[in-house]
């Protein structure tokens, strides 16, 4: 009795870790004025295998990697607070949430590839 509840419950918590460590491969990513155009399109680059284009405020010139997302910013948009990036989001609305922090952006494929609008990050992502 005592080897079987060791064996069912061994089993248990070995699909509990295969189940967190499918939670941890896609975590989300926190945007913030603070934080670095480098390190955000590493961040999305690590996570999602996918290029970030980063554009000052909304012109198509891409913005220096050494300044942070509030340096880049469009000075006449208001002043946002932060979100997060999951891999449930569609491209699209992850476009327009950057758009909404005055920032344009676009996500496109490690090729250089244009991805559609209406795909989640997850079904696009390159691991």
């Amino acid at each position: 009795m005592f080897t079987l509840l060791k064996k069912i419950f061994h089993n248990n918590n070995k699909d509990k870790d295969k189940l967190n460590k499918k939670d941890r491969s896609m975590s989300d990513i926190s945007i913030n004025g603070r934080k670095k155009v480098s390190t955000l399109k590493r961040e999305f680059r690590d996570q999602y295998g996918l290029q970030l284009k980063v554009k000052v405020g909304k012109s198509n010139s891409d913005a220096p990697t050494h300044k942070t997302l509030s340096q880049v910013r469009d000075p006449e948009a208001p002043a946002g607070s932060g979100f997060t990036i999951n891999s449930r989001m569609l491209v699209g609305n992850v476009e327009k949430k950057f758009n909404k922090m005055g920032l344009k952006v676009n996500i496109k494929g490690l090729r250089n590839q244009t991805i559609r609008n209406d795909v989640t990050l997850s079904s696009v992502t390159k691991k």
